[in-house]
């Protein structure tokens, strides 16, 4: 009983190895008779876009990448099929009918071309109908995955090789016009083609790319023209690289476009879509948040700077006010200045000069230079020698005392309060000696003269 429990649960684990191994294989579909591939692509996650072999093209033949390739960008991609080949010609007729040819170049193995977009979808709807699969065109994303070979990627310039001989038709090798399918090497995958002859339709709504890390994603949700990939037998080796991008007028036909299948399964293909949505709300309810606490932080900040402003402002009033305050002292002591100051000592003849708030004293020859500054110190006013040599006198007299006094009166001048001295005189003349250097005299304020009243 044991050795048959092992037996069958070795049978099992070869079945699901085998499910498993069928699941990741490539899938043969028949229609009508006419039989077709579809690759398999394991999920995964690449950076799309201009990444750096796709920028190495030399510039003489038009190289280097579009500004609609960039910013390059990481996609992460669930599982799916695509078809090993463009759709082709043969496979048009099995699903639309023989008499079914709108084609500008015929040929059973050439590709699809220059077919309405409406007629398109209606060979989609027929072949889901008749299959009972779901099929649909590849989303931009899908598609250039898939040509640079998937988790198999080499990290080639154009799909499945560096040399566009090996695997594209392009104007340089197809005499301007759609060739059969399979005839060049294919890519990583086993996949061909997808390098020029016709470009390939996708199912996104062009549009800009996005620095955002994205999951599974189907392009805008609206728009004018359609993405188209992967270069045609008309164009240079530039427009066959992988992530090449162009658009298309769905109003318009071309002998340029045709397309390529992709297969899901339908439950996993709307669980995508609905996952895709939910993640899709919660990016916008992260970007509400994020708007919200930035409008909030912008208050804030304003808020801020709003206060730091007024008091700024309220600082500078009580500096104005100090300032003011400053002032009236000032007022206050220079107005009590006004009235007579007397000094005595040994002095030779002086002359008094104001200059602003300062008593300037010199003898007759004067110079520019001051000789002698009286000023306010201590609520005293202080006379003192700058220079005492160099001054000419008429006569000395040692030991002579001399007494010379200064009247300072209140008014303005240039709009500003001061107290200046309006007359000085002496009690004597030549006499005394010159001051030394930096001696000091020492004024006091004189008593305030009572005025005569009339009887």
């Amino acid at each position: 009983m044991k050795a048959n429990g092992l037996i069958i649960g070795i049978m099992l684990l070869i079945a699901h190895a085998t499910l498993a191994q069928q699941t990741r294989d490539d899938k043969y579909i028949s229609v009508n008779g006419v039989g077709f591939k579809m690759v398999y692509v394991e999920g995964g996650t690449f950076t799309m876009g201009c990444t750096s072999e796709q920028n190495t093209l030399h510039r003489a033949i038009g190289g280097g990448c579009g500004e609609n390739e960039k910013p390059t960008h990481s996609v992460t991609l669930s599982s799916y099929y695509i078809g090993e080949v463009e759709v082709t010609q043969e496979l048009w007729k099995a699903v639309m009918g023989s008499n079914s040819n709108p084609f500008a170049y015929r040929g059973d193995n050439l590709p699809v071309n220059d077919i309405p977009y409406s007629l398109l979808l209606q060979f989609i709807s027929k072949l889901n109908q008749l299959t009972n699969q779901f099929f649909r065109l590849p989303t931009e994303a899908e598609w250039e995955y898939a040509a640079r070979g998937g988790k198999k990627s080499r990290g080639y310039m154009y799909s499945g090789s560096n040399s566009i001989e090996q695997v594209a038709w392009y104007k340089r090798n197809s005499e301007y016009v759609p060739q059969p399918v399979k005839r060049k090497a294919p890519n990583e995958l086993g996949i061909y083609d997808m390098s020029g002859n016709v470009k390939e339709l996708c199912g996104d709504w062009y549009g800009e790319y996005s620095y955002n890390s994205q999951v599974n994603p189907t392009g805008p949700s609206s728009g004018k023209y359609y993405v188209c990939r992967g270069g045609d037998y008309r164009d240079a080796e530039w427009s066959c690289r992988n992530s090449c991008r162009n658009s298309y007028d769905k109003d318009e036909r071309s002998d340029l476009i045709g397309f390529r299948l992709v297969m899901v399964d339908e439950y996993c293909e709307n669980e995508s879509k609905r996952l895709q949505r939910t993640a899709d709300n919660i990016a916008k309810e992260k970007r509400r948040i994020a708007d919200s606490i930035a409008r909030e932080e912008k208050r804030i900040a304003d808020s801020i700077a709003r206060e730091k402003r007024i008091a700024d402002s309220l600082k500078r009033e009580e500096k104005i006010r100090q300032i003011n305050l400053e002032k009236v002292r000032d007022d206050e002591m220079l107005q009590s200045l006004c009235g007579e100051w007397k000094g005595e000592g040994e002095y030779a003849d002086i002359k008094i000069i104001v200059a602003g708030n300062n008593i300037i004293l010199c003898n007759e020859e004067c110079r520019s230079i001051p000789k002698m500054q009286v000023f306010v110190k201590n609520n005293k006013v202080e006379a003192q020698a700058e220079h005492a040599f160099g001054w000419k006198f008429k006569s000395y007299y040692n030991g002579a005392r001399c007494t010379f006094y200064v009247t300072f009166e209140w008014f303005r001048f240039d709009n500003i309060k001061q107290c200046f001295a309006v007359e000085a005189r002496t009690e004597c003349l030549d006499c005394g000696r010159a001051l030394s250097k930096g001696e000091t005299i020492y004024l006091e304020k004189t008593k305030p003269k009572k005025k005569k009243t009339k009887k």
